[in-house]
């Protein structure tokens, strides 16, 4: 991990409680998450990858009944996720070091890939690839190319 990498990390960490706090809650994502939602089946595994403190696009897929595992690499958001959503998994990893020992229906990674340069998304998405079951789908936001 990187300088910038690292304070990134430790922004999160420090301010957890606040981020979430501040993130709306509203799903102004909802139509996108529909969209993903209607090329899966109820009880499908999702993974959400950066998924901070879990609310509100894995929140929203637990409540529709899915099987939500989480990855973030801030354990301070990972407590407040464990916290709401206690029967889910949530995993303490780097989405760029991605290694969970299963297969999803559905991978979805929303505001989260922004915090990669380039070169680490592009390797990334081998990962994902490695999580994803023949046929899955795969929605994330990518935030500004350069």
């Amino acid at each position: 991990m990187n300088l910038l990498e690292a304070q990134t990390k430790n922004i999160y960490d420090a301010n957890a409680v606040a981020f979430d706090q501040q993130r709306s809650k509203d799903l102004f994502e909802q139509k996108w998450l529909d969209r993903f939602r209607s090329h899966l089946q109820h009880g499908d595994a999702i993974l959400d990858c950066g998924c901070g403190s879990g609310e509100p696009i894995a929140g929203y897929f637990i409540r529709n009944k899915y099987a939500v595992t989480g990855v973030d690499f801030s354990p301070e958001m990972l407590k407040i996720a464990r916290h709401r959503f206690p029967q889910n998994d949530w995993l303490l990893q780097d989405m760029r070091q991605l290694k969970i020992a299963r297969t999803f229906e559905g991978i979805i990674s929303w505001n989260a890939f922004f915090h990669l340069n380039h070169q680490d998304q592009c390797a990334v998405f081998s990962k994902l690839n490695d999580h994803l079951k023949p046929g899955g789908v795969l929605m994330l936001t990518v935030g500004h190319m350069k």
